[in-house]
């Protein structure tokens, strides 16, 4: 294939062919829209090529379009790697809004109606978000590669008429703007040309949380960002662009679409394909020989970087309190899930809390070794457990049943405290259950010691946190956080309980 051309051969259906042409005619795509249209086309023709009545336009039918979906949901990359449910279905997307253009357009006039796409039956699920994740932020070894290489950043990409050391300035700044504030790639496209402001001996960026509806938001930025931002600018200037795109530091460069700044799908675009011209992207995997494996270049995508932004401030050790501000979320879970916990905030957590250890009557029992930490922070869902039996089998072979508050092994700290007060209330619950069932005396006494002596343990635990000095306090609890967010990812299933027998509760710390 020669450059400036385009195989359309994959697509083995006439009929599907010749609406791909015609929207590329008509459109005029960019490489990427068009590569990816392309794909999305294919994929559909290989499922219509093993039926019967595939290369028929008119004979058509909805079990047609439902082996059409489920090729999409099964689609790989090139390299033969599954893809993302998020892939699958943008795939899919691209492909029904082809058909639908061709409808529109008049060139599918022999198309079956029944060959249509039900939202219901014909949806791919996509993939939920795991707080755990750890594939979202890219390695700071892989950005490092990546600045190394943004001589390429724009090559191969076209936008408009836009000549291509315009488009390499302007996606240059775009990459710089990803990684150095942490933005969703919406709020970097739609920045306003007037985004930078001076004040009290700093620049700010200002920009609009369109998603939560925080608009005039302020970011503080470094020198090399700003710098960024205006080298740019002087290339913007000498631009001649539509009147709707002038208020935009990255500019729509058509009166064509919705909006006149710089689209996600602009960005997205430039991005992958900046990512698959560097001939070497080095994981920090090693392979048996010792050298580095590659690295995933499918990971490499703009909203990447803001997780990439948020765990480089919390393995910088900010505290997340201050992260959640940086990020702008309304809540501190959903900056949790932004990041992992690096083996450097674990071990830091650990030496903080260890020498906090208890026994259940809140007398200091502190944890000899981060390894004996370790081992013993899995034995219960709300403390450390030392008892030999039951730390071997993972906490799963409790000798007196969990009664925990009663054993000379229970070891609590500060960072189970939600879980112990959490423990209480599920106890109570316990006992007005086993009092509506008739339980003999003796069992709702049991309860009420449980609770009796968790609830000491929780009283000590608060005492202990309120006689440290606010420093040491804030420090205990940031440690704490990172603790708790190891085991909600280590915790796939809840330890029975044992005793009582009327539904252990599902403990959250």
């Amino acid at each position: 294939m020669r450059e400036g051309e385009i195989d359309f051969t994959p697509i083995l259906q006439p009929w599907l062919r010749e609406v791909a042409m015609h929207w590329a005619r008509t459109t005029l795509p960019g490489s990427s829209a068009l590569r990816d249209r392309l794909l999305a086309c294919t994929i559909a023709s290989q499922a219509l090529a093993i039926r019967d009545v595939g290369a028929d336009p008119a004979a058509l039918g909805f079990a047609d379009m439902t082996a059409v979906v489920n090729e999409f949901r099964v689609a790989l990359r090139r390299d033969g790697t599954p893809r993302s449910n998020d892939s699958r279905a943008r795939l899919l997307k691209l492909f029904t809004e082809i058909l639908e253009f061709g409808r529109m357009e008049g060139v599918l006039g022999d198309l079956s109606p029944r060959f249509v796409f039900h939202p219901n039956e014909h949806r791919i699920k996509r993939a939920k978000s795991d707080e755990d994740d750890i594939g979202k932020a890219l390695p700071e070894s892989v950005v490092a590669q990546l600045d190394e290489r943004l001589d390429l950043i724009g090559i191969g990409t076209t936008y408009g008429n836009m000549s291509t050391d315009c488009i390499q300035a302007m996606f240059r700044t775009v990459y710089v703007l990803l990684r150095d504030t942490g933005r969703r790639p919406n709020e970097i496209g739609a920045l306003a040309l007037s985004c930078l402001e001076y004040d009290a001996g700093e620049y700010q960026l200002i920009w609009d949380n369109t998603k939560a509806g925080r608009l005039r938001r302020r970011l503080p930025l470094d020198r090399e960002t700003v710098t960024a931002i205006r080298e740019w600018t002087s290339v913007r200037e000498r631009l001649d662009l539509p009147s709707r795109a002038l208020p935009f530091l990255f500019p729509a460069i058509t009166d064509n679409g919705a909006t006149g700044h710089l689209t996600t799908a602009n960005i997205g675009g430039a991005i992958r394909t900046w990512a698959d011209s560097i001939p070497e992207i080095h994981s920090e995997e090693l392979g048996p020989d010792g050298t580095p494996l590659p690295f995933d270049r499918s990971l490499i995508y703009p909203y990447a970087f803001r997780h990439s932004f948020c765990q480089r401030y919390a393995d910088a050790g900010m505290p997340q309190h201050v992260l959640q501000d940086l990020m702008d979320h309304k809540s501190a879970d959903i900056t949790a899930a932004y990041y992992k916990v690096s083996i450097k905030m674990k071990r830091e957590a650990i030496n903080t809390i260890k020498s906090l250890t208890t026994d259940c009557f809140g007398k200091s029992a502190p944890m000899g070794s981060s390894t004996a930490y370790e081992m013993r922070s899995v034995a219960v869902a709300f403390g450390n457990c030392i008892e030999p039996t039951n730390v071997r089998a993972g906490g799963k072979a409790c000798p007196i049943r969990f009664q925990c508050a009663g054993c000379g092994s229970y070891r609590p700290d500060p960072s189970y405290l939600p879980a112990v007060e959490e423990h209480i209330r599920a106890l109570k619950a316990d006992r007005e259950l086993a009092a509506a069932m008739g339980a003999a005396d003796f069992v709702i006494r049991n309860l009420n010691d449980q609770i009796t002596a968790f609830q000491g343990v929780s009283e000590s635990q608060k005492e202990k946190l309120a006689s440290m000095p606010d420093e040491m306090r804030d420090e205990v609890e940031e440690a704490s956080k990172v603790l708790r967010k190891l085991r909600a990812g280590a915790s796939k299933s809840a330890v029975s309980l044992g005793m009582p027998g009327f539904g252990p509760p599902e403990v959250v710390a």
